[in-house]
């Protein structure tokens, strides 16, 4: 299962398809919820723990996480530390929730990204800000957000959602951000045109 919501800025979502280059901020957890803390025996475990790991999985093995190839760029920088320095900022103890929450709104994601520190001065950026990770339904919910650097605007935007997979909680909710990355690719061309019509 595999689920998604497009809304973007007319007039400058062009940009995000035609240019051959991009800057990759990494997965920020900032505003991340875990339904009832399931999937986590060990809650604090998520921000000193697997927070890291899932990050360093597009240094670690970027051949599988092929950004490049993914999004059709020649040359795709990475500045983790903009949103490895925020993820240090999460509050362990506002993670899970018990009652259904407010999901994150395009408005919400662009004052997130207002707050991006970055020595990168122009270009298209982009970032997963993940949402949640709901171990009952199985779902990882993820914006898949490219910005302009210069502005911090937010220029093209999809809330997704798919189905974790593998063994380990590192790799399970891995194998959903994988998964979001292969409809993205899947998608890309006509994402593109919808700019164009």
């Amino acid at each position: 299962m595999l689920t998604s919501s497009i809304c973007f800025a007319q007039n400058k979502t062009s940009d995000v398809f035609a240019s051959a280059r991009m800057t990759w901020f990494g997965l920020d957890f900032t505003k991340v919820k875990i339904p009832n803390g399931v999937g986590f025996p060990i809650i604090e475990d998520v921000k000193t723990r697997f927070v890291p790991s899932w990050n360093h999985l597009f240094i670690e093995e970027a051949d599988k996480y092929d950004l490049a190839k993914t999004y059709s760029k020649s040359l795709v920088s990475k500045d983790l530390k903009t949103v490895n320095e925020l993820n240090k900022t999460i509050n362990v103890d506002e993670i899970v929730t018990y009652e259904e929450s407010s999901p994150i709104t395009k408005d919400d994601v662009g004052e997130m990204i207002k707050k991006y520190e970055t020595n990168v001065e122009e270009g298209i950026g982009l970032v997963y800000i993940v949402e949640s990770l709901d171990k009952v339904a199985e779902l990882a919910t993820v914006h898949v957000t490219f910005f302009d650097i210069k502005n911090r605007e937010v220029i093209f935007h999809q809330r997704m959602q798919s189905n974790p997979r593998g063994f380990g909680v590192r790799n399970y909710w891995a194998g959903a951000f994988f998964k979001i990355m292969e409809r993205c690719k899947k998608d890309w061309k006509k994402w593109a045109k919808s700019t164009r019509d």
